[in-house]
Protein backbone atom coordinates (compact mmCIF):
# COMPACT_ATOMS: atom_id res chain seq x y z
CA UNK A 1 0.00 0.00 0.00
CA UNK A 2 1.41 3.38 -0.95
CA UNK A 3 1.43 6.23 1.54
CA UNK A 4 -0.36 9.48 0.81
CA UNK A 5 1.66 12.50 -0.34
CA UNK A 6 1.01 14.22 2.99
CA UNK A 7 2.34 11.20 4.90
CA UNK A 8 5.49 11.17 2.77
CA UNK A 9 5.95 14.92 3.27
CA UNK A 10 5.45 14.60 7.02
CA UNK A 11 8.08 11.87 7.22
CA UNK A 12 10.47 13.89 5.06
CA UNK A 13 9.92 17.02 7.15
CA UNK A 14 10.65 15.10 10.34
CA UNK A 15 13.88 13.71 8.87
CA UNK A 16 15.02 17.19 7.83
CA UNK A 17 14.21 18.62 11.27
CA UNK A 18 16.03 15.79 13.03
CA UNK A 19 19.04 16.15 10.75
CA UNK A 20 19.19 19.90 11.30
CA UNK A 21 19.06 19.46 15.08
CA UNK A 22 21.80 16.81 14.88
CA UNK A 23 24.02 19.27 13.00
CA UNK A 24 23.32 22.17 15.35
CA UNK A 25 23.87 20.13 18.50
CA UNK A 26 22.70 21.07 21.97
CA UNK A 27 22.44 24.78 22.73
CA UNK A 28 24.89 26.33 25.16
CA UNK A 29 23.46 27.60 28.47
CA UNK A 30 23.64 31.21 27.25
CA UNK A 31 21.72 30.23 24.11
CA UNK A 32 18.89 28.85 26.26
CA UNK A 33 18.19 32.27 27.77
CA UNK A 34 15.93 34.85 26.19
CA UNK A 35 17.85 37.90 25.07
CA UNK A 36 17.06 41.50 26.00
CA UNK A 37 15.05 41.91 22.80
CA UNK A 38 12.18 39.95 24.33
CA UNK A 39 11.72 42.55 27.05
CA UNK A 40 12.10 45.37 24.51
CA UNK A 41 9.44 43.94 22.20
CA UNK A 42 6.95 42.68 24.79
CA UNK A 43 7.52 45.31 27.45
CA UNK A 44 7.95 42.55 30.04
CA UNK A 45 10.39 39.71 30.68
CA UNK A 46 9.99 36.44 28.84
CA UNK A 47 7.87 33.79 30.54
CA UNK A 48 9.34 30.37 31.28
CA UNK A 49 8.22 27.78 28.74
CA UNK A 50 6.24 25.81 31.34
CA UNK A 51 4.25 28.92 32.27
CA UNK A 52 3.59 29.77 28.62
CA UNK A 53 2.55 26.19 27.82
CA UNK A 54 0.18 25.97 30.79
CA UNK A 55 -1.46 29.28 29.88
CA UNK A 56 -1.80 28.55 26.16
CA UNK A 57 -2.57 24.82 26.23
CA UNK A 58 -6.25 25.33 25.31
CA UNK A 59 -5.17 26.88 21.98
CA UNK A 60 -3.60 23.55 20.99
CA UNK A 61 -6.55 21.30 21.80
Amino acid sequence: MSRSPSARLSNSTARVADGTLDILGDPLPAERQAGPDVRDVLGRPARPFAQWAARDLPAFR
